[in-house]
């Protein structure tokens, strides 16, 4: 019922995060915690409000499940391929991995599954055009390529992902026209590596357009992940392998000039990789400011070093930064931070390029100070705290100790208080037995 299909046959995914919201119907099919439909809610959601992606991947295994077979998977289920002819038998798996009861064997995520989807189609979806806009210039790759789907496709600039016919390995082909810029460092890449740099498989270029061939990363970018503010000693941690990543390419005289959370880009493992070196602006004049990069200002290694600290301030508040007076603005919670972070930052985001550091060796220094930092001081919380558990462990002895120490003095007591009646019980007996002689 929140899967929409709209007249071009693309599907719309409705009312994100509405299974987290109190219960306000009295006909709601969970007691008072979650809402939705129970034949597609994980085994652990039907239990518990603690929904994550896997649980996402588990309802979208139940919708595969009834497209495909017309059936929901109930009890013990039967495999789709034992209920509806002609299921591929990868098809087959995937659904049934996503219906795994136990989340962590499910696929990690729902681009894992994209990628098997696109593999299974290759390429059926996409129209004649599409397909022949794709094959312009490719000349021998044509051949050894195939065409899986298109990512984006512009008036003067394309993204495809293509498969490797020789090895099944995935490839991301940027179409770019000649007049635009990023060819010349791309090609300087081409034969560099670098961890956190997105690999460049090749290159060409003709009199009206030009390719670059690189990995393909299915971890999604930093754009999607800027949701909300992150722990300050996380967002360092991504920052840095940023400026690892860029202080390679400027020790090989490589400028990025348009860094921004869109081409910081992720693999599988969550590694960080650099795309989009040289390559014009995304922004036009006029119409939506650019943020990671101040108007006028030539593209240098401090203009990189600029972007870096935006993305900075965008992972620790959550929200771009605001100017004053070219300065930035009072924001709450940028100014809760540790002020050696904001000092950094405020000197990385400079109007004047020659007041920020002076380049991103010096950036790395100052992100290890602050890292060791935290590390010292969690150290120093987490001694805090077995100190507090100790002496909280040593006081509840404490009081068992005495608890049972008073216990003892109370049978102790009692004991004695017994004996003693029982002694004058018998010392009076014996008295009386004198007088009666």
């Amino acid at each position: 019922a929140n899967i929409f299909i709209d007249l071009e046959n693309h599907a719309h995914v409705l009312d994100f995060g509405i299974a987290q919201f109190c219960d306000f119907k009295p006909k709601s099919t969970t007691d008072e915690v979650l809402m939705g439909t129970l034949a597609y809610m994980s085994p652990e959601q039907q239990i518990s409000s603690e929904v994550t992606i896997l649980s996402d991947i588990y309802s979208l295994g139940v919708v595969m499940y009834v497209l495909f077979t017309g059936q929901k998977p109930v009890g013990n289920f039967a495999a789709p391929a034992d209920l509806a002819a002609g299921i591929d038998p990868m098809l087959d798996n995937l659904i049934l991995n996503c219906l795994n009861t136990e989340p962590l064997n499910r696929p990690a995520s729902a681009d894992k599954i994209k990628d098997i989807l696109l593999h299974l189609l290759h390429g059926t979806h996409l129209n004649k055009q599409q397909k022949e806009h794709a094959e312009q210039g490719l000349n021998s790759l044509k051949t050894k390529l195939s065409l899986l789907d298109v990512i984006k496709e512009e008036k003067h600039s394309a993204i495809y992902l293509y498969q490797n016919n020789k090895n099944n390995n995935l490839l991301i082909i940027k179409k770019r026209p000649v007049w635009s810029k990023g060819f010349d460092e791309t090609n300087l890449l081409k034969p560099l590596s670098h961890k956190h740099i997105a690999k460049i498989h090749g290159t060409s270029k003709n009199d009206r357009t030009y390719i670059i061939v690189m990995e393909y990363l299915n971890g999604g970018s930093l754009q999607d992940r800027l949701i909300m503010a992150t722990p300050w000693d996380d967002a360092l941690r991504s920052i840095r392998e940023i400026c690892l990543g860029l202080a390679f390419a400027h020790q090989n005289s490589i400028i990025h000039g348009n860094l921004r959370p869109s081409n910081i880009l992720f693999d599988e493992n969550g590694l960080v990789k650099l795309t989009d070196f040289g390559l014009d602006e995304h922004y036009q004049i006029g119409s939506e400011k650019n943020w990671y990069k101040l108007q006028r200002e030539d593209k240098t290694r401090r203009t990189d070093i600029f972007s870096v600290g935006i993305i900075l301030y965008q992972l620790l508040t959550g929200t771009l930064p605001r100017w004053k007076n070219k300065q930035l603005a009072p924001l709450e919670k940028f100014d809760e931070l540790p002020e050696q972070l904001k000092t950094m930052v405020r000197t990385m985001v400079a109007w004047t390029p020659m007041s920020r550091q002076k380049n991103m060796t010096q950036v790395l220094e100052e992100i290890d100070a602050l890292l060791e930092y935290h590390l010292q001081h969690t150290m120093e919380e987490a001694k805090t705290l077995q100190w507090q558990n100790q002496k909280a462990i040593l006081k509840a002895q404490e009081e068992q100790r005495k608890a049972k120490l008073k216990k003892i003095m109370r049978w102790s007591l009692a004991s004695l208080t017994i004996i003693t009646l029982i002694g004058l019980g018998i010392f009076y007996q014996d008295i009386l037995s004198l007088f009666d002689s």
